[in-house]
């Protein structure tokens, strides 16, 4: 994989600072700097927090829309967000900053897709693989943001609660019988570096690659959730622990789990 390596800060900052501007930008009349000042309605006092977001979506948006997390720069963000440059820097100190945010974001938004998969599933099997599927999905539908995050530089403090979504779906799995796994977080770690390379896989061009077997994506996730994640059917006398007096009906023969439905808590 690319590893994307943002421009450097005094670079950004030299492309942005006032003094660089030319001189026929300094002169420029005072109708166009008005014209240019009312491109975007001021934000009411108090209101940074929203500019911060605004900044954030267009970094994003940049990503998404280049499927390429190249391209950005301060410059473009400002522009997207219908900003001058320097307006970032109350919010943001430089790029990597921007970058950072974006980063966190962007993993709220993965694990936030996994969680709800898996909080809707209706047996501690299908959260699992609707879980991974989620994930999966995500890196389809964001390929640009999706190897920015996975890159060399690509981490934010919540970057790893994913993993974690799909491991305790994984133990609650074991806990119900319905998988084999002796180790639930070492199988995780497995699953999810297969998952990373079926969400980079691209469609190959070259009928050498085609014959090795059919692209389906979303067959190829279920066999390798149910084979890395030993996802074996019960055996026939293994019964489920009584239920105390009161306690919601079991999913599946699988007894609730107190901390939370089928591993998304």
């Amino acid at each position: 994989m690319r590893t994307w390596r943002p421009a450097r800060a005094t670079e950004i900052l030299a492309a942005v600072a006032p003094g660089s501007a030319t001189r026929s930008s300094r002169r420029a009349s005072p109708s166009s700097t008005t014209r240019t000042a009312r491109a975007r309605d001021r934000n009411p006092r108090g209101s940074g927090a929203r500019l911060r977001d605004e900044i954030i979506e267009a970094g994003i948006a940049l990503i998404d829309n280049a499927d390429d997390p190249a391209p950005l720069t301060l410059r473009g963000i400002a522009r997207a967000a219908g900003i001058a440059a320097p307006s970032i820097y109350p919010h943001f100190a430089d790029l990597p900053a921007v970058t950072d945010a974006v980063l966190e974001r962007s993993f709220t938004e993965l694990e936030a897709r996994v969680t709800d998969a898996i909080g809707k599933a209706p047996d501690p099997v299908a959260a699992l693989l609707a879980g991974c599927g989620a994930y999966v999905q995500f890196g389809w539908d964001h390929r640009a943001r999706y190897q920015l995050m996975f890159a060399e530089s690509g981490f934010a403090p919540n970057a790893v609660n994913t993993f974690t979504r799909i491991e305790n779906a994984l133990t609650e799995c074991v806990r119900c019988g319905q998988s084999t796994s002796a180790d639930p977080h070492q199988d995780t770690f497995l699953l999810w570096a297969a998952l990373h390379g079926i969400a980079t896989l691209q469609k190959p061009a070259r009928g050498e690659y085609r014959r090795l077997g059919p692209l389906d994506r979303p067959a190829a996730v279920s066999t390798l959730v149910h084979r890395l994640a030993g996802l074996d059917p019960p055996a026939a006398n293994q019964t489920a622990p009584p239920r105390s007096a009161g306690a919601p009906a079991a999913v599946s023969g699988c007894p609730p789990n107190p901390e939370g439905r089928h591993g998304a808590g």
